[in-house]
């Protein structure tokens, strides 16, 4: 006779553990929400300005976050949630190749991940298009000051909070015209009709 696993007594270590795993996932996405609902806040005032704007796209190696699409151009916007020291300052510095939190040694993961998706999605449009788009890939870090240097301003990635994003997509040049947003939006819709 097979018995029946709600009348075996669980272990008390095996059940300890699983309920200190569950908390941990709890957290874990309490902070990435936490950390998306003050981006997606920013993100719905870019849609007023007539932004087209995409969320959570399936990609080769997981999905994008973000991709905005306006006539300044095609930015690719991905999400880093770090948790917030007590009392130690809350800063980013970025040095043009990785990244630096309060301090720590400089890392390039970061950086090397947003610029291999931006060229995923730079593809994925060439290949549902038939045009070659520039894709600009920006880090954001909420609630994080980014401290201020010249390295961002001449590399190809943007290091930023969320508040600031709109200014800097702002002021920079138009660089598509309205035809060729409409073109990349349309060929972003046809990739992600195989997903619905």
């Amino acid at each position: 006779m097979i018995p029946n696993p709600k009348t075996i007594p669980r272990s008390g270590v095996l059940h300890k553990f699983r309920q200190y795993l569950t908390r941990r996932r709890i957290r874990q996405r309490r902070r990435t929400l936490d950390s998306e609902l003050p981006v997606s806040a920013y993100l719905d005032w870019l849609r007023v300005k007539s932004y087209r704007i995409y969320d959570e796209i399936p990609g080769d190696s997981g999905n994008f976050d973000h991709v905005i699409i306006c006539t300044q151009g095609i930015f690719l916007v991905d999400t880093i949630t770090r948790r917030r020291p007590a009392e130690a300052d809350c800063v980013v510095e970025f040095n043009g190749d990785g990244i630096s939190i309060n301090e720590s040694p400089f890392d390039i993961a970061p950086v090397n991940a947003v610029v291999a998706q931006a060229g995923q999605l730079e593809r994925l449009l060439k290949e549902h298009t038939e045009r070659n788009f520039t894709v600009r890939p920006v880090l954001l870090f909420p609630g994080w000051h980014i401290r201020d240097s010249e390295a961002p301003k001449t590399s190809g990635v943007w290091v930023l909070n969320p508040r600031s994003l709109g200014k800097w997509i702002d002021f920079r040049p138009a660089s598509l015209h309205p035809e060729l947003v409409d073109l990349a939006c349309q060929g972003l819709d046809r990739y992600l009709k195989q997903f619905a």
